[in-house]
């Protein structure tokens, strides 16, 4: 196990919590880096952010690039700009050349919290993500699917107590 580091907080505009970034290993420079939020003049950055965005305009279609010039943006390049897809990237680019990492739901007693958290090969977590209520049937259902494996991902009705 690596020793603890700051957990890093991702928040939507509104304030919402959207992701906590658990794991302290180099990588969490890059996380940073590839969402765009690392310091740019700090030693040893590099705007990974940037260099996606334009690797992205090499491989875009001609009705992309017209869109593009209309100040557009297709469905597409709004889903690889956004945090969710670079988080996912940033998962997939440093956490699974050893083999597929799992995820493994919660539910904080406190405050009703439902969350996920990715776990690298290992077993060591990675990302800790916030699931609105009216999302977590959704996402459970589509991770079930995605993982028939894991028990923990299944949907039980809890039966209600007279």
């Amino acid at each position: 196990p690596r020793d603890p580091a700051p957990v890093i907080r991702v928040t939507a505009p509104n304030g919402d919590e959207l992701a906590e970034y658990l794991d302290a290993s180099p990588a969490r420079v890059r996380f940073l880096e590839r969402t765009g939020k690392a310091a740019p003049e700090g030693e040893g950055i590099f705007d990974r952010a940037g260099l996606l965005e334009r690797l992205a305009l090499f491989q875009a279609t001609e009705q992309e690039r017209h869109f593009h010039k209309a100040g557009m943006k297709t469905q597409r390049q709004t889903w690889e700009e956004s945090f969710w897809h670079r988080l996912a990237y940033h998962c997939v680019r440093e956490f699974e050349e050893e083999g597929r990492g799992t995820f493994h739901p919660a539910i904080d007693e406190t405050t009703g919290r439902f969350t996920f958290t990715y776990r690298q090969t290992g077993g060591d977590p990675v990302v800790r993500l916030a699931v609105p209520r009216d999302r977590v049937r959704a996402a459970l259902q589509l991770l079930a699917a995605e993982y028939p494996e894991q028990a923990d991902l299944a949907i039980r009705p809890i039966p209600l107590m007279s």
